[in-house]
């Protein structure tokens, strides 16, 4: 048995990537494997961009 992530990149919900995600994790289900599925949408930055780079530096180049 493995433990598999699988990262659904497309921040929408419902969309053809949302689709594969999930058959690929049924299909690692059904062959015994722990899955784990990770929509983007769910996702949260640990940072922003404005945290990382300071917000006087948003935009500059």
């Amino acid at each position: 048995m493995r433990r598999i992530l699988v990262i659904d990149g497309p921040p929408a919900i419902g969309n053809y990537c949302a689709a594969l995600a999930d058959a690929y994790a049924e299909g690692a289900r059904a062959g015994g494997h722990e899955v784990r599925l990770q929509p983007q949408a769910d996702y949260r930055a640990a940072m922003t961009s404005a945290e990382v780079l300071g917000s006087e530096n948003i935009g500059k180049s």
